[in-house]
């Protein structure tokens, strides 16, 4: 048998999933539980039979790059057959990079949760959206803590800017108020100046 056939079968044999997770910056500390995380789901699949009776194997990419970084890197394992689905936990500009790499070649699970909104083909979404995880908060919050005036904080980022477009909404439904807002520049910020604006807003708590 030639080597490329050989490769080809043992291809056949194996499904090997891209798992994007950060192993670097600062969402890098969750990376190790990513990766713990990821070996125990391939070790109880291949104990219950793999994926199609094929070996699942994980292909770890740090997500912690560049998002351009990110997808020239599963782009690469990509053409060369070396991956067969991409899932993981990144942010939703690494998203953005990979989709259209991904889009038509193989399947790709998103399981951060995030801004909401992902409609394009063959992403599936499993993350908590703001309508999922911040609305039924800020609810219990008021019924039970009485908080009703609020500030938010985020990093200059899509995930905060476009999750404060949602609390407006949430906060005219539950009858709250945003008595302020701030978006930093993660690492640069000023930190001081942004907790004392906090302090003298007077909210009864800050989302963050």
């Amino acid at each position: 048998m030639s080597a490329t056939g050989a490769l080809e079968r043992a291809r056949s044999a194996v499904w090997r999933l891209g798992m994007v997770v950060p192993l670097q910056g600062p969402a890098g500390l969750f990376g190790p539980s990513c990766e713990a995380i990821s070996e125990l789901a391939a070790l109880d699949l291949n104990n219950s039979g793999g994926v199609l009776g094929r070996e699942v194997q994980i292909e770890v990419i740090d997500g912690g790059a560049t998002p351009n970084a990110v997808a020239a890197r599963v782009q690469q394992l990509l053409d060369a057959g070396a991956i067969d689905a991409v899932s993981g936990w990144h942010i939703s500009s690494v998203r953005h990079a990979l989709a259209p790499v991904v889009a038509g070649r193989i399947p790709y699970s998103y399981t951060s949760l995030y801004e909401g909104g992902e409609e394009r083909s063959g992403i599936y979404c499993s993350g908590e959206t703001p309508r999922q995880q911040i609305a039924p908060a800020l609810k219990w919050l008021r019924d039970n803590v009485g908080a009703r005036k609020w500030f938010v904080v985020g990093d200059d980022y899509i995930w905060p800017h476009s999750s404060l477009g949602a609390v407006r909404q949430f906060a005219t439904e539950l009858d709250l108020t945003l008595v302020g807002g701030s978006f930093v520049d993660l690492g640069r910020g000023n930190m001081k100046q942004l907790v004392e604006t906090v302090s003298n807003s007077a909210c009864d708590g800050v989302i963050m």
